[in-house]
Protein backbone atom coordinates (compact mmCIF):
# COMPACT_ATOMS: atom_id res chain seq x y z
CA UNK A 1 0.00 0.00 0.00
CA UNK A 2 1.52 3.51 -0.35
CA UNK A 3 1.84 6.01 2.10
CA UNK A 4 0.19 9.23 2.97
CA UNK A 5 2.66 11.24 4.94
CA UNK A 6 0.80 13.96 6.83
CA UNK A 7 3.45 16.92 7.92
CA UNK A 8 2.49 17.45 11.79
CA UNK A 9 5.58 19.61 12.49
CA UNK A 10 4.07 22.50 14.11
CA UNK A 11 1.54 21.14 16.04
CA UNK A 12 3.28 18.22 17.62
CA UNK A 13 5.24 21.44 19.14
CA UNK A 14 2.82 23.03 20.16
CA UNK A 15 -0.24 20.56 20.78
CA UNK A 16 -1.61 22.98 23.96
CA UNK A 17 -2.91 25.44 20.99
CA UNK A 18 -6.60 24.90 19.79
CA UNK A 19 -7.04 28.05 16.95
CA UNK A 20 -7.68 27.52 13.69
CA UNK A 21 -5.07 25.23 11.98
CA UNK A 22 -4.32 22.96 15.04
CA UNK A 23 -8.27 22.45 14.63
CA UNK A 24 -8.14 21.46 10.85
CA UNK A 25 -4.63 19.34 11.04
CA UNK A 26 -5.96 17.35 13.87
CA UNK A 27 -9.56 16.94 12.17
CA UNK A 28 -7.64 15.85 8.62
CA UNK A 29 -5.09 13.38 10.54
CA UNK A 30 -8.60 12.12 12.10
CA UNK A 31 -10.28 11.09 9.57
CA UNK A 32 -7.78 10.54 6.74
CA UNK A 33 -6.61 7.03 8.74
CA UNK A 34 -10.28 5.68 7.63
CA UNK A 35 -10.44 8.07 3.93
CA UNK A 36 -7.06 7.49 2.96
CA UNK A 37 -7.14 3.66 2.86
CA UNK A 38 -10.07 4.00 0.35
CA UNK A 39 -7.96 5.19 -2.10
CA UNK A 40 -5.17 3.08 -1.66
CA UNK A 41 -3.51 5.10 0.91
CA UNK A 42 -1.85 4.64 4.60
CA UNK A 43 -2.24 7.87 6.48
CA UNK A 44 0.83 8.43 8.40
CA UNK A 45 1.22 11.76 10.27
CA UNK A 46 5.04 13.10 10.62
CA UNK A 47 7.52 15.07 11.31
CA UNK A 48 9.94 16.63 9.23
CA UNK A 49 11.33 20.06 10.50
CA UNK A 50 15.40 20.18 11.07
CA UNK A 51 15.86 17.07 8.64
CA UNK A 52 13.89 15.03 10.38
CA UNK A 53 11.50 12.41 9.23
CA UNK A 54 10.13 10.55 12.10
CA UNK A 55 6.79 9.24 12.34
CA UNK A 56 3.96 10.25 14.95
CA UNK A 57 0.82 8.69 16.66
CA UNK A 58 -2.26 10.53 16.27
CA UNK A 59 -3.14 10.87 20.48
CA UNK A 60 0.50 12.76 20.19
CA UNK A 61 -1.13 15.57 18.51
CA UNK A 62 -3.73 16.04 21.71
CA UNK A 63 -2.70 18.10 25.05
CA UNK A 64 -4.14 15.13 27.06
CA UNK A 65 -1.87 12.37 24.71
CA UNK A 66 -0.32 9.67 26.28
CA UNK A 67 3.40 10.03 26.42
CA UNK A 68 5.47 8.47 23.44
CA UNK A 69 6.82 4.72 23.74
CA UNK A 70 10.97 4.50 23.60
CA UNK A 71 11.33 1.49 21.64
CA UNK A 72 14.95 0.20 20.23
CA UNK A 73 14.90 -1.68 16.45
CA UNK A 74 15.61 -4.90 18.73
CA UNK A 75 12.51 -4.17 21.28
CA UNK A 76 9.69 -3.86 18.21
CA UNK A 77 8.26 -7.53 18.98
CA UNK A 78 7.57 -6.45 22.51
CA UNK A 79 3.84 -5.72 23.81
CA UNK A 80 3.42 -1.73 22.54
CA UNK A 81 3.27 -0.76 26.52
CA UNK A 82 6.19 -2.24 27.31
CA UNK A 83 9.17 0.09 28.07
CA UNK A 84 12.50 -0.42 29.71
CA UNK A 85 13.26 1.29 32.47
CA UNK A 86 15.91 4.67 31.43
CA UNK A 87 19.61 5.43 32.81
CA UNK A 88 19.12 8.83 33.32
CA UNK A 89 16.42 11.39 34.84
CA UNK A 90 16.51 13.38 31.70
CA UNK A 91 15.05 10.13 29.77
CA UNK A 92 12.64 8.92 31.91
CA UNK A 93 11.17 12.70 32.49
CA UNK A 94 10.70 12.42 28.46
CA UNK A 95 8.80 9.58 28.70
CA UNK A 96 6.63 10.41 31.91
CA UNK A 97 3.07 10.08 31.96
CA UNK A 98 1.59 13.10 29.74
CA UNK A 99 -0.32 14.47 32.87
CA UNK A 100 2.45 14.82 35.44
CA UNK A 101 4.56 16.23 32.63
CA UNK A 102 1.91 18.43 31.66
CA UNK A 103 1.17 19.19 35.13
CA UNK A 104 4.80 20.53 35.45
CA UNK A 105 4.99 22.51 31.98
CA UNK A 106 1.56 24.51 33.09
CA UNK A 107 2.63 25.28 36.59
CA UNK A 108 6.65 26.55 35.18
CA UNK A 109 4.09 28.47 32.93
CA UNK A 110 1.80 29.76 35.08
CA UNK A 111 5.09 31.22 36.98
CA UNK A 112 6.48 32.71 33.64
CA UNK A 113 3.32 34.41 33.13
CA UNK A 114 2.99 35.77 36.86
CA UNK A 115 6.46 36.84 36.10
CA UNK A 116 5.09 39.12 33.49
CA UNK A 117 2.72 40.65 34.58
CA UNK A 118 5.02 41.47 37.70
CA UNK A 119 7.44 42.98 35.44
CA UNK A 120 5.08 44.98 33.51
CA UNK A 121 3.45 46.42 36.69
CA UNK A 122 7.06 47.77 38.05
CA UNK A 123 7.60 49.42 34.41
CA UNK A 124 4.77 50.82 34.66
CA UNK A 125 2.54 49.34 32.16
CA UNK A 126 3.90 50.93 28.67
CA UNK A 127 3.65 50.26 25.30
CA UNK A 128 7.40 49.94 25.75
CA UNK A 129 7.40 47.71 28.04
CA UNK A 130 4.67 45.49 27.10
CA UNK A 131 6.36 45.44 23.49
CA UNK A 132 9.70 43.80 25.30
CA UNK A 133 7.83 41.24 27.83
CA UNK A 134 5.30 39.92 25.12
CA UNK A 135 7.44 39.77 22.34
CA UNK A 136 7.81 36.77 20.49
CA UNK A 137 10.71 34.68 20.76
CA UNK A 138 11.90 35.61 17.40
CA UNK A 139 12.20 38.86 18.16
CA UNK A 140 14.61 40.56 20.82
CA UNK A 141 13.06 40.72 23.90
CA UNK A 142 11.96 38.66 27.60
CA UNK A 143 11.27 35.81 25.70
CA UNK A 144 14.00 35.74 23.52
CA UNK A 145 16.23 36.40 26.32
CA UNK A 146 14.87 33.23 28.42
CA UNK A 147 14.90 31.46 25.47
CA UNK A 148 18.15 31.55 24.73
CA UNK A 149 19.97 31.90 28.20
CA UNK A 150 17.71 29.07 29.84
CA UNK A 151 15.46 26.98 27.47
CA UNK A 152 18.42 26.36 24.84
CA UNK A 153 21.33 25.18 27.05
CA UNK A 154 19.02 23.08 29.04
CA UNK A 155 17.85 21.69 25.59
CA UNK A 156 21.55 20.87 24.46
CA UNK A 157 22.77 19.24 27.63
CA UNK A 158 19.55 17.24 27.58
CA UNK A 159 20.62 16.36 24.04
CA UNK A 160 24.00 15.36 25.27
CA UNK A 161 22.79 13.61 28.48
CA UNK A 162 20.19 11.03 26.07
CA UNK A 163 22.74 10.84 23.23
CA UNK A 164 23.38 7.22 23.71
CA UNK A 165 19.63 6.41 23.92
CA UNK A 166 18.76 8.63 21.06
CA UNK A 167 21.58 6.79 19.13
CA UNK A 168 19.42 2.99 19.95
CA UNK A 169 15.84 4.43 18.69
CA UNK A 170 14.67 3.05 15.82
CA UNK A 171 14.08 6.11 13.57
CA UNK A 172 12.34 4.46 10.21
CA UNK A 173 8.36 5.96 9.69
CA UNK A 174 7.04 2.22 8.86
CA UNK A 175 7.83 -0.64 6.48
CA UNK A 176 5.98 -1.24 3.29
CA UNK A 177 5.39 -4.23 3.38
CA UNK A 178 1.99 -5.47 2.94
CA UNK A 179 2.11 -7.80 5.84
CA UNK A 180 3.97 -5.57 8.15
CA UNK A 181 3.00 -2.57 9.63
CA UNK A 182 5.52 -2.04 12.72
CA UNK A 183 6.90 1.07 13.38
CA UNK A 184 8.95 2.86 16.23
CA UNK A 185 8.12 6.18 17.31
CA UNK A 186 10.78 8.84 18.45
CA UNK A 187 9.95 11.40 20.74
CA UNK A 188 8.99 14.16 18.14
CA UNK A 189 8.00 17.14 20.97
CA UNK A 190 11.78 16.86 21.59
CA UNK A 191 13.47 19.70 19.22
CA UNK A 192 16.65 19.47 19.95
CA UNK A 193 17.17 16.07 18.59
CA UNK A 194 19.53 17.00 15.29
CA UNK A 195 19.66 15.58 12.36
CA UNK A 196 22.19 12.78 12.62
CA UNK A 197 20.04 11.36 14.93
CA UNK A 198 17.67 10.07 12.65
CA UNK A 199 19.51 9.53 9.97
CA UNK A 200 19.21 9.60 6.12
CA UNK A 201 18.41 6.24 5.97
CA UNK A 202 14.76 6.73 7.03
CA UNK A 203 13.64 8.23 3.95
CA UNK A 204 14.61 4.91 2.21
CA UNK A 205 11.22 4.02 3.60
CA UNK A 206 9.12 6.86 0.94
CA UNK A 207 8.69 4.75 -2.27
CA UNK A 208 7.49 5.80 -5.75
CA UNK A 209 3.58 6.62 -5.47
CA UNK A 210 3.59 8.16 -2.04
CA UNK A 211 2.44 11.44 -1.28
CA UNK A 212 3.91 14.00 0.99
CA UNK A 213 0.99 16.36 2.71
CA UNK A 214 2.28 19.76 4.07
CA UNK A 215 -0.50 20.35 6.23
CA UNK A 216 0.54 21.65 8.88
CA UNK A 217 1.86 25.75 9.31
CA UNK A 218 5.72 24.58 9.55
CA UNK A 219 6.60 27.83 8.43
CA UNK A 220 9.26 28.05 10.91
CA UNK A 221 10.32 24.83 11.14
CA UNK A 222 12.89 24.72 8.16
CA UNK A 223 11.19 21.52 6.41
CA UNK A 224 12.20 21.79 2.84
CA UNK A 225 15.25 19.35 3.64
CA UNK A 226 13.34 16.68 4.35
CA UNK A 227 10.92 17.31 1.65
CA UNK A 228 13.79 17.45 -0.81
CA UNK A 229 14.80 13.84 0.70
CA UNK A 230 11.77 12.75 0.61
CA UNK A 231 10.65 14.27 -3.21
CA UNK A 232 13.78 12.33 -4.35
CA UNK A 233 12.73 9.14 -3.41
CA UNK A 234 9.95 9.40 -5.70
CA UNK A 235 6.95 11.19 -3.87
CA UNK A 236 4.99 13.70 -5.05
CA UNK A 237 4.25 16.87 -2.73
CA UNK A 238 1.11 18.92 -2.19
CA UNK A 239 0.50 22.08 0.62
CA UNK A 240 -2.00 23.15 1.58
CA UNK A 241 -2.59 26.80 1.86
CA UNK A 242 -4.68 28.52 4.41
CA UNK A 243 -4.15 32.07 3.08
CA UNK A 244 -1.28 34.57 1.62
CA UNK A 245 -2.04 37.38 4.08
CA UNK A 246 1.43 37.86 5.83
CA UNK A 247 2.37 38.61 1.41
CA UNK A 248 -1.02 40.57 0.11
CA UNK A 249 -1.56 42.33 4.56
CA UNK A 250 1.59 42.37 5.51
CA UNK A 251 0.86 45.41 7.62
CA UNK A 252 -1.34 43.39 9.79
CA UNK A 253 1.35 40.14 10.67
CA UNK A 254 4.46 40.06 13.12
CA UNK A 255 7.90 40.96 10.84
CA UNK A 256 9.20 37.96 12.08
CA UNK A 257 5.89 36.03 10.38
CA UNK A 258 5.93 38.15 7.06
CA UNK A 259 10.19 37.20 6.62
CA UNK A 260 9.49 33.22 7.45
CA UNK A 261 6.48 32.94 5.38
CA UNK A 262 7.65 34.45 2.38
CA UNK A 263 10.53 32.47 2.02
CA UNK A 264 8.83 29.28 3.31
CA UNK A 265 6.93 30.62 -0.11
CA UNK A 266 9.74 31.18 -2.05
CA UNK A 267 11.36 27.88 -1.01
CA UNK A 268 8.25 26.05 -2.01
CA UNK A 269 8.40 27.12 -6.08
CA UNK A 270 10.08 24.22 -6.86
CA UNK A 271 9.61 21.34 -3.82
CA UNK A 272 5.77 21.18 -4.02
CA UNK A 273 3.61 19.55 -7.18
CA UNK A 274 0.96 21.48 -6.40
CA UNK A 275 -1.67 23.85 -3.68
CA UNK A 276 -4.50 23.33 -2.37
CA UNK A 277 -6.27 26.40 -0.75
CA UNK A 278 -9.24 26.30 2.18
CA UNK A 279 -11.36 28.42 0.01
CA UNK A 280 -11.62 29.72 -3.87
CA UNK A 281 -10.70 32.87 -3.24
CA UNK A 282 -7.30 31.86 -1.15
CA UNK A 283 -6.71 29.55 -4.27
CA UNK A 284 -7.07 32.37 -6.80
CA UNK A 285 -4.68 34.46 -4.73
CA UNK A 286 -2.26 31.81 -4.61
CA UNK A 287 -2.37 30.94 -8.38
CA UNK A 288 -2.01 34.70 -9.52
CA UNK A 289 0.47 35.53 -7.11
CA UNK A 290 2.76 32.47 -7.80
CA UNK A 291 2.26 32.72 -11.22
CA UNK A 292 3.34 36.38 -11.14
CA UNK A 293 6.28 35.47 -9.13
CA UNK A 294 7.27 32.52 -11.46
CA UNK A 295 5.12 32.46 -14.65
CA UNK A 296 6.58 29.48 -16.35
CA UNK A 297 6.64 27.22 -13.12
CA UNK A 298 3.00 26.12 -12.41
CA UNK A 299 -0.15 25.37 -14.21
CA UNK A 300 -4.02 25.90 -13.33
CA UNK A 301 -4.36 22.18 -12.81
CA UNK A 302 -1.33 22.80 -9.94
CA UNK A 303 -4.13 24.52 -8.28
CA UNK A 304 -7.16 23.44 -6.36
CA UNK A 305 -8.98 24.25 -3.15
CA UNK A 306 -11.46 22.25 -0.28
CA UNK A 307 -13.89 24.15 1.73
CA UNK A 308 -13.33 22.84 5.90
CA UNK A 309 -15.58 21.07 8.02
CA UNK A 310 -17.91 22.40 11.12
CA UNK A 311 -17.47 19.52 13.47
CA UNK A 312 -14.50 20.75 16.09
CA UNK A 313 -15.72 19.15 18.99
CA UNK A 314 -12.63 17.68 19.32
CA UNK A 315 -12.35 15.85 22.87
CA UNK A 316 -14.92 14.56 24.83
CA UNK A 317 -15.25 16.67 27.51
CA UNK A 318 -16.90 16.92 31.12
CA UNK A 319 -15.82 20.07 32.42
CA UNK A 320 -18.56 22.59 33.39
CA UNK A 321 -18.81 26.42 31.95
CA UNK A 322 -17.48 28.99 34.26
CA UNK A 323 -20.77 30.49 35.97
CA UNK A 324 -19.19 34.05 34.78
CA UNK A 325 -19.46 33.41 31.03
CA UNK A 326 -23.35 31.91 32.02
CA UNK A 327 -23.97 34.92 34.00
CA UNK A 328 -22.86 37.75 31.41
CA UNK A 329 -24.61 35.39 28.43
CA UNK A 330 -28.04 35.69 30.53
CA UNK A 331 -28.15 39.42 31.59
CA UNK A 332 -28.82 40.77 28.36
CA UNK A 333 -28.29 40.15 24.63
CA UNK A 334 -24.19 39.54 23.95
CA UNK A 335 -22.38 40.04 20.43
CA UNK A 336 -19.67 37.55 20.31
CA UNK A 337 -16.23 38.02 18.67
CA UNK A 338 -14.02 34.71 18.29
CA UNK A 339 -11.05 35.21 17.09
CA UNK A 340 -7.13 36.16 18.31
CA UNK A 341 -6.94 39.88 19.10
CA UNK A 342 -4.77 41.03 16.26
CA UNK A 343 -5.19 44.16 13.97
CA UNK A 344 -6.45 42.26 11.21
CA UNK A 345 -9.12 40.63 13.12
CA UNK A 346 -10.22 44.65 13.43
CA UNK A 347 -11.84 44.50 16.72
CA UNK A 348 -11.07 48.29 17.01
CA UNK A 349 -14.14 49.42 14.47
CA UNK A 350 -16.50 46.91 16.34
CA UNK A 351 -15.58 48.20 20.11
CA UNK A 352 -15.96 51.99 18.43
CA UNK A 353 -19.41 50.81 17.03
CA UNK A 354 -20.31 49.18 20.91
CA UNK A 355 -19.34 52.56 22.42
CA UNK A 356 -22.07 54.53 19.67
CA UNK A 357 -24.50 51.79 21.25
CA UNK A 358 -23.08 52.49 25.15
CA UNK A 359 -23.68 56.07 25.01
CA UNK A 360 -27.45 55.96 23.08
CA UNK A 361 -28.39 53.64 26.57
CA UNK A 362 -28.52 50.32 24.91
CA UNK A 363 -28.36 47.29 26.62
CA UNK A 364 -26.05 44.91 24.52
CA UNK A 365 -22.84 43.39 25.31
CA UNK A 366 -19.82 42.62 23.62
CA UNK A 367 -17.58 39.43 24.28
CA UNK A 368 -14.12 39.20 22.79
CA UNK A 369 -13.32 35.11 23.19
CA UNK A 370 -9.71 34.72 22.06
CA UNK A 371 -5.87 35.26 23.06
CA UNK A 372 -4.14 38.22 22.60
CA UNK A 373 -1.57 38.37 19.20
CA UNK A 374 0.85 40.97 18.22
CA UNK A 375 0.59 44.61 17.55
CA UNK A 376 -2.55 44.67 19.92
CA UNK A 377 -1.05 46.63 22.79
CA UNK A 378 -3.01 49.58 23.06
CA UNK A 379 -6.46 47.76 22.32
CA UNK A 380 -5.87 45.65 25.19
CA UNK A 381 -4.88 48.35 27.20
CA UNK A 382 -8.05 50.04 26.12
CA UNK A 383 -10.18 47.13 27.14
CA UNK A 384 -8.31 46.81 30.14
CA UNK A 385 -8.77 50.15 31.29
CA UNK A 386 -12.62 50.80 29.94
CA UNK A 387 -15.70 51.92 32.14
CA UNK A 388 -17.74 49.24 30.89
CA UNK A 389 -14.92 46.23 31.24
CA UNK A 390 -16.51 43.78 33.53
CA UNK A 391 -19.94 45.29 32.81
CA UNK A 392 -20.77 45.09 28.91
CA UNK A 393 -17.22 44.32 27.77
CA UNK A 394 -15.93 41.23 28.32
CA UNK A 395 -12.21 39.52 27.24
CA UNK A 396 -12.83 36.01 27.82
CA UNK A 397 -9.33 33.89 27.13
CA UNK A 398 -8.57 30.22 27.08
CA UNK A 399 -11.92 28.86 26.97
CA UNK A 400 -12.69 25.45 26.77
CA UNK A 401 -14.75 23.35 23.89
CA UNK A 402 -17.58 23.04 25.89
CA UNK A 403 -17.30 27.18 26.85
CA UNK A 404 -16.96 28.27 23.15
CA UNK A 405 -19.69 25.98 22.54
CA UNK A 406 -21.77 27.66 24.43
CA UNK A 407 -21.31 30.95 23.61
CA UNK A 408 -22.09 29.97 20.35
CA UNK A 409 -25.34 28.24 21.81
CA UNK A 410 -26.60 31.26 23.84
CA UNK A 411 -24.78 34.56 22.42
CA UNK A 412 -27.30 36.99 20.08
CA UNK A 413 -25.16 36.88 17.23
CA UNK A 414 -21.56 36.69 15.82
CA UNK A 415 -19.65 39.74 14.35
CA UNK A 416 -16.60 38.78 12.40
CA UNK A 417 -14.97 41.99 11.05
CA UNK A 418 -12.03 41.32 9.51
CA UNK A 419 -9.72 42.84 7.18
CA UNK A 420 -8.43 39.02 5.09
CA UNK A 421 -9.07 35.88 6.12
CA UNK A 422 -8.29 32.29 4.30
CA UNK A 423 -12.09 30.68 5.05
CA UNK A 424 -13.60 32.87 8.09
CA UNK A 425 -13.90 29.55 10.17
CA UNK A 426 -15.89 31.40 12.89
CA UNK A 427 -18.89 32.12 10.30
CA UNK A 428 -19.52 28.40 9.66
CA UNK A 429 -19.23 27.05 13.45
CA UNK A 430 -21.40 30.00 14.36
CA UNK A 431 -24.40 29.16 11.57
CA UNK A 432 -23.66 25.46 12.45
CA UNK A 433 -24.79 26.48 15.98
CA UNK A 434 -28.09 28.41 14.89
CA UNK A 435 -26.36 31.65 15.51
CA UNK A 436 -26.74 34.64 13.03
CA UNK A 437 -24.10 36.48 11.81
CA UNK A 438 -22.81 39.84 10.85
CA UNK A 439 -19.80 40.20 8.87
CA UNK A 440 -17.14 42.88 7.30
CA UNK A 441 -18.23 42.56 3.04
CA UNK A 442 -15.04 41.25 1.93
CA UNK A 443 -14.58 38.02 -0.66
CA UNK A 444 -14.22 35.00 1.58
CA UNK A 445 -16.65 36.79 3.72
CA UNK A 446 -19.25 36.32 0.53
CA UNK A 447 -18.13 32.82 -0.45
CA UNK A 448 -18.61 31.31 2.71
CA UNK A 449 -21.76 33.37 4.18
CA UNK A 450 -23.25 33.53 1.15
CA UNK A 451 -27.09 35.38 1.49
CA UNK A 452 -27.33 34.25 5.26
CA UNK A 453 -24.87 36.81 6.57
CA UNK A 454 -25.57 40.54 6.82
CA UNK A 455 -22.28 42.60 5.63
CA UNK A 456 -20.94 45.81 6.54
CA UNK A 457 -18.29 47.73 5.18
CA UNK A 458 -14.89 46.27 6.66
CA UNK A 459 -13.81 50.10 8.37
CA UNK A 460 -17.43 51.80 8.68
CA UNK A 461 -18.05 51.81 12.77
CA UNK A 462 -21.02 53.86 12.20
CA UNK A 463 -22.75 51.41 9.67
CA UNK A 464 -22.06 48.42 12.21
CA UNK A 465 -23.98 50.71 14.63
CA UNK A 466 -26.87 51.13 12.82
CA UNK A 467 -27.18 47.56 12.15
CA UNK A 468 -26.94 46.58 15.66
CA UNK A 469 -29.12 49.08 16.65
CA UNK A 470 -32.00 47.53 13.87
CA UNK A 471 -31.49 44.20 14.84
CA UNK A 472 -32.09 45.47 18.87
CA UNK A 473 -35.51 47.12 17.50
CA UNK A 474 -36.88 45.15 14.81
CA UNK A 475 -35.17 41.98 15.70
CA UNK A 476 -33.09 39.83 13.41
CA UNK A 477 -34.64 39.42 10.16
CA UNK A 478 -36.15 36.09 8.99
CA UNK A 479 -33.45 35.89 6.16
CA UNK A 480 -30.61 36.06 8.72
CA UNK A 481 -32.20 33.37 11.51
CA UNK A 482 -30.23 29.82 10.90
CA UNK A 483 -32.99 26.91 10.40
CA UNK A 484 -32.90 24.06 12.08
CA UNK A 485 -32.16 21.98 8.80
CA UNK A 486 -28.60 24.26 8.24
CA UNK A 487 -26.30 22.31 7.31
CA UNK A 488 -22.22 22.32 6.15
CA UNK A 489 -19.85 19.94 4.97
CA UNK A 490 -19.01 17.87 8.48
CA UNK A 491 -15.08 16.92 8.77
CA UNK A 492 -15.61 13.18 6.93
CA UNK A 493 -17.18 14.83 4.23
CA UNK A 494 -14.46 17.73 4.01
CA UNK A 495 -11.39 15.20 4.86
CA UNK A 496 -12.67 13.59 1.74
CA UNK A 497 -12.78 16.26 -0.53
CA UNK A 498 -9.10 17.51 0.64
CA UNK A 499 -8.37 13.42 -0.11
CA UNK A 500 -9.67 13.88 -3.66
CA UNK A 501 -8.29 16.86 -4.34
CA UNK A 502 -4.48 16.06 -3.20
CA UNK A 503 -4.62 12.57 -4.95
CA UNK A 504 -5.59 14.69 -8.27
CA UNK A 505 -2.87 17.03 -8.04
CA UNK A 506 -0.21 14.36 -7.30
CA UNK A 507 -1.02 12.53 -10.11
Amino acid sequence: MRTLYIDCSSLIEHVELNTGIQRVVRQAVRHLQTIAPEHGYKAQPVVISHGRFLSITEDQLYPKAKAPVYESAEQEDEEPDTQKEQDNGLQAYAAAPESLKRKVLAYLYGVYSGSQAFLLGLAGNTDAARNFIFAPRQRFGLNWLVYNSVVAPVKAVRSLLTRPQSDAIATKVHSHSADTSDQSVEPAEDSSVEKEHTGNDSFSVVNDGDILLLLDSSWHNNIWPSVESIRDNGAKVVAVIYDLIPITHPQFCDAHLVKVFNSWFKDSVGMVDGFVAISDTVRQDVQQFLQQQKSDAFTPEQFDYFWLGTDFKYTESDEEVRGAITQHLMERPTYLIVSTIEPRKNHKTVLNAFEQLWQQGREVNLAFVGKPGWKVEKLLTRIRRHPENGKRLFHWQNLSDAELQYCYENAHMLIFPSYAEGFGLPIIESLGHGLPVMASDIPIHREVGGERVAYFPVEDEQALAQMVANFEDNGIPDALRVPEDFNWLNWQQATQQLMDKVEKLAK
